[in-house]
């Protein structure tokens, strides 16, 4: 499989991120709901180098399948070749300096295929911190772990450093390839405790 991360393939999505919730509540668990079932402080869709490739996924709350609560995020294939994406922010003066650990719930069902950018498909977290001159100082997209295929629910997780100088720090959930996943009870913990609630 060839690497390639996504961290310039976000940029569309997080363009979109104008409503984003800086405040003590960041929807972790999608369980603030806009009456066209979306998670309120959250875009969720396709994301992509192109605007086409942003039609190629759905992405909503969904009520059926929920690891906690009533509502978790779902993400699944409609069509072309982007990906799948959930982005949020975080107000990055609260973290700086700290270490982060960004965890949460998958459950996937039929992930797979590959798509034009290369990444054989799976589901996961996504963090990213950027510096000065939009300059990215650490990112994590779950790449490695290829989650994919049919699975219930399974927890992740994974730490990385915001740096002093970092000036924006986007995040969320993703999914490459065909088939749909879920996610749900997202948690930010700094410098090992609890960041934000539900």
């Amino acid at each position: 499989m060839t690497k390639l991360k996504l961290s310039f393939l976000l940029i569309p999505a997080i363009l979109f991120l104008g409503f984003s919730v800086l405040d003590n509540d960041l929807n972790l668990g999608f369980e603030k709901v806009t009456f066209k079932s979306r998670a309120v402080g959250w875009y969720s869709g396709g994301g992509g180098k192109v605007p086409g490739d942003q039609t190629g996924y759905l992405g909503e709350v969904d009520s059926k399948t929920v690891h906690s609560g009533k509502y978790s995020m779902h993400l699944k294939y409609l069509k072309g070749d982007g990906f799948g994406v959930a982005t949020n922010s975080i107000d990055v003066g609260r973290v700086r300096g700290k270490m982060i650990r960004y965890s949460g719930w998958i459950k996937t069902r039929n992930v797979g295929g590959q798509s034009k950018h290369n990444l054989d498909g799976y589901a996961g977290l996504w963090w990213r911190v950027d510096g000065p001159d939009n300059k990215s100082l650490a990112f994590n997209n779950m790449q490695d772990s290829l989650f994919n295929g049919t699975h219930n629910w399974k927890h992740f997780s994974f730490e990385l450093p915001v740096a002093e100088n970092a000036t924006n720090i986007n995040f969320g959930v993703l999914m490459g390839g065909k088939g749909e996943a879920w996610f749900d009870g997202l948690t930010i913990d700094t410098n090992g405790v609890r960041y934000l609630g539900k």
